[in-house]
Parts: C-alpha cells; sequence; structure tokens
C-alpha cells in the first residue's frame, strides 16, 4: 500500500523510508508545497499541515515538523524554530542557550497522518543540554 509522506527533503525522506522497509507499506515522496501557519504550537501546525497535504494530494498521507523547546527561552521557539534557526545557526545558539543559566533543550516530533476520515497526531521527545560555544 501506497503511503505519502509530505517534504522536500530527500534526506528526511530516506531516513523515514527505512523506517517503513519491511512492512506493507511502500513510502511515496510528495513534494507538493504548501503555506504553513507561523505558530509556536506545534501541535496546531501539523494538524493544519496535514489537512493542507491531504487536500492537494486526495490520497492518505502523513507530515512531520520538529522543534526546540528551550526552558531558559520559556519553551520558545517550538514551531517556530526553522526561522530562528536559520536567523541563529548553531554558534549563536550556542552562544545564547549553551552559556545561560540553564542549557536544557526538548527536541519534539510530531507526525500526523490524514486519510480524509481521520487525523492521527504522534509525538516524539528528547531531552538534552545545548553545548557551550568553545571558540
Amino acid at each position: 500500500m501506497d503511503l505519502r509522506f509530505l517534504t522536500k527533503n530527500d534526506y528526511k525522506f530516506g531516513e523515514f523510508r527505512k523506517l517503513f522497509k519491511g512492512t506493507r507499506y511502500d513510502l511515496v515522496k510528495a513534494s507538493v508545497s504548501i503555506d504553513e501557519i507561523q505558530t509556536d504550537d506545534m501541535e496546531v501546525l501539523v494538524r493544519d499541515k496535514v489537512v493542507k497535504a491531504f487536500a492537494k494530494i486526495k490520497r492518505p498521507i502523513f507530515v512531520d515538523h520538529t522543534g526546540l523547546q528551550f526552558p531558559f527561552l520559556g519553551g520558545f521557539p517550538g514551531g517556530l524554530t526553522e526561522i530562528f534557526w536559520n536567523k541563529l545557526k548553531n554558534k549563536r545558539l550556542a552562544e545564547i542557550v549553551g552559556q545561560s543559566a540553564d542549557p536544557a533543550v526538548t527536541a519534539i516530533t510530531y507526525l500526523a497522518y490524514c486519510d480524509g476520515k481521520k487525523i492521527e497526531v504522534f509525538t516524539g521527545r528528547i531531552e538534552g543540554v545545548v553545548a557551550r560555544n568553545s571558540h
């Protein structure tokens, strides 16, 4: 059975394809463009994203979104991580968060699946610490 995954990232698609190896699903890359809402609420973001993706593809599809949450920044940036990361890059992030009083970080991935009848949302998280920037 074909299962579509919305991504333009070949590396990410390859990683997900490995996860489906040996299952009854054949992962198909769907690289259509959709406008993502800008919100730090990642569940709202993936639900909106999967509905828009299904509307374009009209086949069962799943989407993902990964974000970082820093307690030092009140949980920011969450769903806005890409914008945050593109602006700061890893060196500046290490200077700001890694050298703070609380360099903790939680990486959270949300997956949303839609078959046209229902939406299912799954999450995974991992805790860590941002390294100090050592010049």
